[in-house]
């Protein structure tokens, strides 16, 4: 089986150096933060692998492509135990805008500990060469379902893989307060509550006031304002 096939900018090392810095089920979303993972085919049965797709949408990127990948969280952990979740690997080091894809570079190098150099070089690892691996990944905190598809898949909310990492210790993962909802259209038992909605943004602060020059009383003439009351330093902000 061959490595993936990449789109690589031609300085990928150096810029790598210098810029280096969730789903699945009905299951209530996790905690935000750091966890360790195993890359396991993406069909449990193992009769698939990985899945090549277009990155997607409308824009420059949208012909760019991803490799779709499930991770499973390692039994050691604290939370979330057995967990799938799924993502979506680029395989491309730079957004259409020239902007360096910070997670190409995380996923590949750092968390797979792929040389730079080979990647440069048009060596890609394969589906073969990931499977198995552990890897650290930091979840997002939990959103609702927005989405027709997580609204089916995942009516309780979901996570989103932020970041890649090499993987760190298992029992670092967050834990949840007993008693604690995980989010807040969630009670304490991981029910939906029904009746919750998105707070409301706050109305936008009424412009206050234009400030006018003394009304003089009738009959009297109005004072000219001295020189200090009208330089700019003085004058209010509306």
């Amino acid at each position: 089986m061959t490595g993936f096939i990449a789109e690589v900018s031609p300085n990928f090392a150096e810029t790598y150096d210098e810029n280096a810095t969730g789903g699945g089920g009905k299951f209530p979303p996790l905690p935000g933060g750091k966890y360790v993972v195993t890359i396991v085919p993406l069909k449990k049965d193992g009769s698939q692998l990985v899945e090549v797709a277009d990155f997607g949408g409308n824009g420059g990127n949208a012909k760019k492509k991803v490799v779709r990948i499930a991770l499973k969280i390692v039994d050691e952990s604290p939370t979330g135990k057995g967990r799938y979740i799924h993502a979506r690997v680029p395989l491309f080091s730079q957004f259409a805008s020239g902007k360096e894809n910070r997670a190409f570079g995380d996923f590949w190098v750092k968390a797979i500990g792929w040389p730079k150099e080979r990647i440069e070089a048009g060596q890609m690892p394969g589906p073969q060469d990931i499977m198995g691996k552990r890897v650290g990944i930091t979840l997002s905190d939990p959103k609702p379902a927005e989405s027709d598809y997580d609204k089916k898949n995942n009516p309780l909310g979901v996570n989103e893989v932020d970041w890649y990492d090499k993987a760190g210790d298992p029992q670092a993962a967050p834990r949840r307060t007993p008693g604690v909802p995980v989010a807040p259209w969630l009670d304490a038992d991981d029910n939906l509550i029904e009746e919750w909605a998105p707070a409301a943004a706050a109305p936008a602060a009424a412009p206050a006031a234009i400030p006018s020059w003394a009304t003089p009383a009738t009959g009297t003439v109005a004072p000219t304002p001295s020189a200090a009351t009208l330089s700019w330093g003085n004058v209010p902000s509306y």
